[in-house]
């Protein structure tokens, strides 16, 4: 029996811990400075990223980009799109 996948379109502060998404854009909102910065990191369309951590004040989480663990705060990781699959 197929099950069909749905891909939700969420912001990065949507993940929960240990899912993951595939980086999929940029919110409209997002300064040129804040989406030049993210490229720089390595959060480029089709990058998978997994949500690793977060804060003990829940004001910033660590995230997983190719190998990488990088650690960004929930006010930027708004700016950042992501597709997930729910089954």
């Amino acid at each position: 029996m197929m099950f069909n996948r749905i891909v939700i379109s969420r912001n990065l502060n949507d993940l929960m811990e240990n899912q993951s998404g595939i980086v999929i854009g940029y919110n409209k909102k997002c300064p040129l400075y804040v989406k030049e910065y993210f490229l720089y990191l390595g959060f480029n369309s089709g990058t998978r990223i997994k949500a690793s951590c977060f804060s003990p004040l829940n004001d910033s989480r660590a995230y997983i980009v190719s190998g990488k663990k990088l650690v960004i705060r929930k006010a930027d990781a708004q700016y950042i799109l992501v597709s997930c699959s729910s089954n």
